[in-house]
């Protein structure tokens, strides 16, 4: 009874000090906030005239959001094309079932690769500027596919493609940048990814619109897909990674030197405060995921 007794409290003192430990990890974060609440308060327009780089580098991954868009207002007025007809289905009209299969793979594309164990898997094993450029280069070959088809079946296949890269895109855009942007400016930069969207969706109706009647209209209006995707995964090549993400790599070097990229044009004490911000909010996160 005594040794079971020690055991017990054993296990509650273990507790204990685990919560105390807890605690202290969330006041940390609290002071963290705190040191940035005491820095010179800026607009969020101030900011971003100050340090364009950030709000360029999340400007350019929204052209995923912008893919999505595209795709979205792409594909439903190409069934009533007639030079889509002629090619697809020797001018006869497709059936409701497999017009909302080709349009519905697309979504079964997209849930797979953002179901949070997979796309935290890419975002973790790859970095948030990888799994972009991988998503981008995934939709390009399933643009392309889909531009050459001579029959359903290779629709469904180009469609499914570019879900799977409409899905890593939309998970990991997001995130992208709000983590490089600067906390006066994470909202406003937050929502580019949406922005793109709604662009890529009026892009499309207008491409649609334009290209109606005109032979191959309907593979020539799917175009700008291919383009916007090839853009945006080799430019990506020229956008740094993620600071948060190199400091949970434990690369400090390459954090600092990311941050200061991006922050050119801040004080230089604003840039190592963030940076040590950055790494301290890590750690604590790292402490509070232990078992």
């Amino acid at each position: 009874f005594g040794l079971h007794f020690t055991s017990t409290m054993s296990v509650a003192e273990r507790q204990q000090h685990e919560s105390e430990d807890l605690a202290s990890d969330y006041d940390l974060m609290d002071g963290i906030e705190a040191d940035w609440v005491d820095e010179e308060e800026l607009s969020a327009l101030e900011v971003i005239r100050q340090q364009p780089r950030s709000a360029l580098v999340a400007l350019f991954a929204a052209l995923g959001g912008f893919l999505f868009g595209l795709d979205v207002g792409y594909i439903g007025p190409v069934y009533e094309m007639k030079s889509f007809l002629e090619d697809i289905c020797d001018g006869e009209t497709l059936g409701a079932a497999t017009k909302g299969l080709i349009t519905g793979i697309f979504s079964i594309g997209c849930i797979v690769t953002s179901v949070p164990m997979v796309s935290g898997l890419f975002m973790d094993k790859l970095g948030r500027k990888w799994t972009i450029m991988s998503g981008a280069w995934v939709y390009s070959a399933g643009a392309i596919v889909q531009c050459l088809a001579t029959n359903v079946h290779h629709l469904y296949l180009g469609r499914f493609a570019s879900g799977l890269g409409i899905g890593m895109l939309s998970t990991t855009v997001p995130v992208y940048q709000t983590e490089v942007a600067p906390k006066e400016t994470r909202g406003a930069l937050g929502t580019l990814y949406q922005m793109g969207i709604t662009a890529g969706i009026l892009s499309a109706g207008l491409v649609d619109m334009w290209l109606a009647d005109a032979a191959e209209g309907w593979r020539w209006a799917g175009s700008p897909r291919v383009a916007v995707s090839l853009f945006l995964a080799v430019g990506m090549l020229s956008m740094p990674e993620s600071p948060r993400h190199l400091a949970r790599k434990g690369d400090n070097d390459r954090t600092m030197h990311t941050l200061q990229w991006l922050r050119r044009g801040a004080r230089e004490d604003y840039v190592e405060i963030e940076f040590d911000c950055v790494i301290e909010e890590v750690e604590a996160e790292a402490r509070m995921g232990e078992p």
